[in-house]
C-alpha cells in the first residue's frame, strides 16, 4: 500500500475491511500527558462498523472510549481535517 498523503483520510471508497486511527499526544510543561485517538473500523459485514474517540490520561491510566455512527466520521480527502461528534481535529499551520 502506498500512502500518498499521510494526513488525509484513506477510507472514502474502501469497500473491504478497513481500520484507520489518528494519534494525538498532548504533553503539558509539567510532563503530564493526554492521548486522543479518533478512528474508524469497517468490516466486510455491513452491520459491523463503528467510529470512535479514545482518550487516555497518562497521569492516572484512565481511558474513555466513546463510539459513534460511522456516518458521523467526516474527514477530508486532501488534508487533515476530521469532525466526529463534538470533536474537530485539524492541522494547525504555523
Amino acid at each position: 500500500m502506498i500512502i500518498r498523503n499521510s494526513g488525509a483520510y484513506h477510507g472514502h471508497k474502501n469497500k473491504r475491511p478497513f481500520f484507520e486511527e489518528l494519534y494525538h499526544k498532548l504533553t503539558t510543561k509539567d510532563n503530564r500527558s493526554l492521548v486522543i485517538i479518533p478512528g474508524i473500523y469497517q468490516s466486510v459485514q455491513t452491520n459491523n462498523k463503528t467510529a470512535f474517540v479514545m482518550i487516555f490520561d497518562g497521569s492516572n491510566g484512565n481511558v474513555l472510549f466513546k463510539k459513534y455512527e460511522t456516518s458521523g466520521f467526516q474527514c477530508s480527502k486532501s488534508k487533515y481535517k476530521l469532525h466526529l461528534g463534538l470533536f474537530i481535529f485539524f492541522e494547525r499551520m504555523k
